[in-house]
């Protein structure tokens, strides 16, 4: 960040190494400000909090609004389990969604399916 530091430079400095873009100064300084006065987050520990979104969130994802939303999501010690939380959910997601059976049970199918539709 250029010019003069205030409260909001940790911030701004951290989205904008990330990102490779200066921020919207507002919506962070705003969404920041819920955080630290609101809430009673030590800037500190929204900094910690902030480093580990910008690093497991997609550049076109990351924003002041969605950070402030999530924000206990993003707790140091939080990281570990939302990772397994993540790979439960994919697994649980691809268990519902890959047919019964076997390969070769499906194979099977497949070929009795091509040599019903030949004899029609």
């Amino acid at each position: 960040m250029m010019g003069k530091k205030t409260w909001l430079s940790p911030v701004v400095d951290l989205v904008q190494e990330r990102t490779g873009t200066p921020p919207n100064y507002g919506s962070w300084a705003k969404e920041i400000h819920v955080l630290h006065k609101e809430c009673g987050f030590t800037m500190k520990a929204i900094v910690a909090h902030l480093t580990a979104y910008l690093a497991k969130t997609p550049i076109r994802y990351i924003s002041a609004p969605r950070f402030r939303v999530t924000f206990n999501d993003w707790s140091p010690g939080r990281i570990g389990a939302l990772e397994i939380d993540r790979e439960l959910d994919k697994e649980h997601e691809r268990k519902l969604t890959e047919p019964r059976g076997t390969g070769d049970d499906l194979q099977r199918l497949h070929i009795d399916i091509a040599k019903k539709l030949k004899r029609a």
